[in-house]
């Protein structure tokens, strides 16, 4: 392509130049000396101009020397003139050959491009691939997408750039990693001279707290040598708190089992309280309940009971022994639930108090005892005073 090239740009400067060489073979490049205007000398002088002392061979010198500076002059002139026309035709020379070197360069110019274009042509050919959806870089359009501006590349290319900016990155990794670690080392030494400067000063403190230490017989005999005996004694004591500790440890940890023990047993116990008042709940509930089925018959046998006499004065008698009945039947059952209610109570109270907390005494066992037996002994009285009441 290059070797095609060159040989084409050649012959069309051959073909230039020629064509220059005939559009200027009518014109002659430089005049000759006749057609350059000669400038007229009159070379005559008169006689009365020669001076007197003059001979005949001086005064044809003289002419001969005057004759020759005006030639020399009118030539002068001739060659000046012949180099201004040289001048004019060298710019005119000048300016074709630059409008026709544009002009070359304007047609091969065109002929790369029509070259390029014919290769284009020839191969820039219409080709259907199948691309996965990641492989593809350019930004998909609304409807339909332009790929004039894409470029396919291998994908050994791909790879072989990303090794290569993988490989660039860990260089600049491993560079920030050192500046780190440089940072670093150098946080450190200047942590460690800080450290060191503040020993020093600690140093020379302690040395002038020395030197203006007051110096005691105790302080000699430490000096001396007598901190040994010291050091044995506080050895002995601190053993002998040691065992003290142990021993008082073991104490607390026996009576700490004993309390758990206790506690277990009163756990035990107040669980069985606990099952014993279930049990006297259960009996509560099974008598009130009998106590409603009787309250539900004397309410269904009332009108029975009057019997004899008129009949107006048995239903006005029967029915005001119905109210009355009823009257009392009410407050009976009033008082009972009342009772329930404060029996309820009490007996969620000893469920409360059935849990095993540590604050409890001992006599606590026997009031919950006591007001169990009373709790049982509470029921048995109510039949009594509903019997009585029924009769009377």
């Amino acid at each position: 392509m290059s070797e095609a090239g060159g040989s084409s740009s050649s012959v069309v400067g051959l073909l230039s130049k020629a064509q220059q060489l005939v559009e200027l073979s009518h014109l002659e490049p430089y005049p000759e000396p006749n057609d350059v205007p000669r400038l007229m000398v009159d070379a005559g002088i008169d006689s009365a101009d020669r001076p007197e002392a003059c001979d005949d061979l001086l005064w044809g010198r003289l002419i001969e020397a005057r004759q020759s500076k005006l030639d020399s002059e009118a030539e002068l002139k001739k060659k000046t003139a012949v180099g201004h026309e040289m001048q004019r035709w060298y710019e005119s020379a000048a300016e074709r050959d630059a409008s026709a070197a544009q002009h070359l360069g304007r047609l091969v110019a065109e002929l790369r491009s029509l070259r390029e274009q014919r290769q284009l042509d020839n191969a820039d050919l219409d080709v259907l691939l199948k691309l996965r959806q990641g492989q593809v870089e350019v930004e998909p359009a609304a409807v339909v997408t332009d790929y004039s501006q894409a470029s396919l590349l291998h994908q050994a290319d791909i790879v072989q750039l990303n090794t290569v900016i993988r490989a660039l990155g860990s260089e600049k990794v491993n560079v920030l990693k050192e500046l780190k670690n440089t940072k670093k080392q150098i946080a450190r030494k200047k942590w460690d001279n800080e450290r060191l400067e503040m020993i020093g000063d600690d140093l020379v403190e302690r040395t002038k707290y020395f030197q203006l230490l007051r110096v005691t017989k105790r302080l000699q005999e430490l000096i001396k040598g007598g901190a040994a005996d010291l050091h044995a004694a506080e050895i002995n004591n601190l053993e002998q708190r040691h065992e003290y500790s142990a021993k008082a440890h073991q104490q607390k940890l026996h009576e700490k089992r004993q309390l758990m023990q206790t506690m277990r047993q009163r756990i035990d116990d107040k669980v069985a309280e606990n099952q014993s008042l279930q049990l006297q709940l259960n009996d509560v509930d099974f008598r009130a309940q009998e106590r409603s089925k009787i309250h539900d018959i004397q309410r269904g046998l009332a009108p029975t009971q009057t019997l004899g006499g008129s009949a107006a004065s048995a239903n006005s008698s029967g029915k005001m022994q119905e109210i009355v009945n009823v009257r009392k039947l009410k407050d009976i059952v009033q008082v009972q639930a009342h009772e329930r209610d404060a029996l309820l109570a009490e007996v969620n109270r000893y469920r409360q108090r059935t849990f095993p907390f540590a604050g409890f005494q001992a006599n606590e066992t026997a009031n919950n005892s006591i007001s169990s037996s009373s709790l049982s002994q509470r029921p048995i009285q109510n039949p009594k005073a509903f019997h009585r009441k029924s009769k009377s």
